[in-house]
């Protein structure tokens, strides 16, 4: 499961987090990405631009499932999996195994990503 840490986003103003160059049937535009968080919502938002015409070529945003660390291990020990890793960032090396009671407080870092082995 991919999680957002959402305590890590400030809340109220939309943080734009990522810009790439994508290639869209043979047209070169600049995609962005941002995200925003109002108390216990956030929402993803994406759109691309073409510089050579300073217009919006297309954009979305969707509302993203928030939920507290406690759903997350009501989830663990329903589930009974072998072995529970939570990891940071995308950064598989900083694995860290998570006890039968759970870790409190969450790690900083705003992509969490939570394996559940059977």
């Amino acid at each position: 499961m991919h999680i957002l840490n959402y305590d890590q986003v400030p809340d109220g103003k939309p943080l734009w987090q990522k810009v790439a160059w994508i290639i869209v049937e043979g047209r070169r535009l600049l995609a962005l990405k941002s995200l925003h968080r109002l108390g216990d919502r956030a929402i993803v938002g994406f759109v691309s631009v073409d510089p050579s015409v300073p217009r919006l070529v297309a954009g979305a945003s969707e509302l993203l499932l928030c939920t507290v660390w406690s759903a997350i291990e009501e989830l663990v020990e329903e589930r009974r999996p072998r072995k529970v890793t939570l990891f940071l960032d995308y950064l598989f090396e900083s694995g860290l195994q998570i006890p039968p009671r759970g870790i409190t407080p969450l790690p900083a870092g705003q992509d969490l990503i939570v394996v559940l082995e059977k």
